[in-house]
């Protein structure tokens, strides 16, 4: 588990930076950051979703004892997580070609369901595994 838990913490690391910070790389001239951190975000999340649902279905029979909810959160996941990301993405691939304030006020909000939900997750690996 805590193999696990150090994936997912490196995979969420990026994107809790990605979303919280700007200029936390350095651009090309023709780069807006809101258009990168919608790229890697939707690919980080995708990543650690991935993980964090395979380890709660290997899991799954310890995990219904010490920490109930998980199973809860990865179903949510499992249902919700597709369309998060593909709105996420559509929603990039929107700001990227009109870069409205509505089409980034809209990719902000998507960007910031990922976060959260990435947060449950961390919150989760970190309950489950003692640490």
């Amino acid at each position: 588990m805590k193999r696990i838990l150090l994936i997912l913490t490196l995979l969420c690391a990026p994107l809790t930076l990605s979303v919280t910070q700007t200029g936390c790389a350095i651009l090309a001239p023709h780069q807006d950051a809101l258009v990168v951190r919608g790229e890697q975000s939707t690919q980080v999340a995708l990543e650690a979703f991935d993980t964090f649902l395979l380890w709660e279905k290997s899991n799954r029979e310890v995990l219904r004892v010490k920490a109930p909810g998980i199973k809860v959160a990865a179903d949510r996941i499992r249902v919700g997580g597709p369309q998060w990301l593909k709105t996420a993405r559509t929603l990039t691939k929107a700001y990227k070609s009109n870069r409205t304030p509505e089409n980034r006020a809209n990719l902000e909000t998507s960007l910031a369901v990922l976060q959260v939900t990435l947060t449950e997750v961390r919150g989760y690996l970190t309950t489950s595994t003692g640490d």
